[in-house]
């Protein structure tokens, strides 16, 4: 009995340990994900050390973070004890981790570090196309590309009749509160031009751009500290769905 007891137990272990090196086998390698318009490519070695790349859009090359990981069966740990230590959970098909209310999920699918791709820009617009409410969902700006909220901006509107054009915003401290209305556009190659005057003496006229995309969406973009801000926007009564 004592000997069938101790068989037992040892092929009992001999399968744990192997589940467990399988399952540690599984987490080596690329991982991918998107944060926030920045592509994120993490690399864990067999050798338990990690690489983990980021692209900022429009930014020189960031040089990789390293470091060491380790997976306890249902989190990758990075950096474990150290002032940067992770925890990414693991589900069997991807790593989550959420700090702050961002999350940050990585698949094995390259095209998961691709995020918000734009339509191709439409160049045959004509100006009956731009009429209506529009409402901003995403923003493009520094590198990254993420809901309005989290760039601190409460809304961004558009209302086109026409070739006049009525704007709302309120942006928070970089963007500031903006109410205007019968702004006069000027359609040319497919983009609707309008001029946003200064709100006061300190302050500078700013040119805006509205364009169209295939597939529906419309961007509203604009130039402040010599950096390309680009606001995505959909018809008001599609973004209240």
């Amino acid at each position: 009995m004592k000997k069938r007891l101790g068989f037992l137990l040892a092929a009992a272990l001999t399968v744990t340990t192997a589940f467990i090196a399988a399952a540690e086998e599984d987490v080596t390698g690329e991982w991918y994900t998107n944060f926030y318009g920045m592509p994120i490519t993490l690399t864990l070695d067999e050798s338990g050390e990690y690489t983990m790349e980021m692209e900022v859009v429009g930014e020189e090359e960031e040089e990789p973070e390293n470091g060491t990981w380790e997976f306890d069966g249902e989190a990758v740990i990075m950096d474990k004890g150290g002032e940067a230590e992770m925890s990414l959970a693991y589900d069997g098909e991807t790593l989550y981790a959420e700090m702050d209310g961002m999350e940050m999920v990585f698949s094995r699918d390259p095209e998961a570090a691709a995020g918000f791709v734009p339509a191709e820009i439409r160049t045959d617009a004509a100006i009956e196309e731009f009429a209506g409410d529009w409402t901003g969902t995403e923003l493009s700006a520094f590198g990254m590309t993420a809901p309005l909220e989290m760039m601190e901006v409460e809304k961004v509107e558009l209302g086109i009749k026409e070739n006049l054009v009525s704007f709302t915003m309120a942006g928070g401290f970089m963007f500031g509160e903006w109410e205007l209305s019968d702004l006069e556009g000027e359609l040319k190659d497919g983009t609707l031009n309008f001029t946003v005057p200064a709100a006061d003496e300190y302050s500078e006229d700013t040119e805006w751009s509205a364009r169209l995309h295939e597939d529906g969406m419309l961007s509203l973009a604009v130039t402040m500290m010599e950096e390309e801000i680009v606001f995505y926007m959909e018809p008001a009564e599609k973004a209240a769905e």
